[in-house]
């Protein structure tokens, strides 16, 4: 990551939740990388380690999907806040 470090360490305390399970700290781990990587999925491996197994790779397929989820949230958000603005003109 590289130059970038301070910054993604920012995001991850920010929004990281010590109760969070694996599914929603790997979509936290992607949202993180896709604030640097250009090019969105094709540039991002994802390789989820516990103790006691081996190196679990996610597919490209996979991370495609998850960062599909998180542009569509993304993109949720944006309307919600789009809505909440125009309630305040009123």
């Amino acid at each position: 990551i590289g130059r970038k470090d301070k910054m993604l360490n920012e995001f991850l305390e920010k929004h990281y939740k010590t109760n969070m399970d694996e599914a929603k700290g790997v979509k936290l781990a992607v949202r993180c990388l896709l604030e640097v990587v250009e090019h969105g999925a094709k540039n991002i491996d994802i390789g989820i380690l516990e103790k006691g197994k081996k190196l679990r790779k996610l597919n490209e397929k996979q991370v495609n999907e998850l960062v599909e989820q998180i542009q569509k949230e993304d993109e949720d958000d944006d309307g919600d806040e789009d809505m909440d603005e125009q309630k305040d003109d009123k």
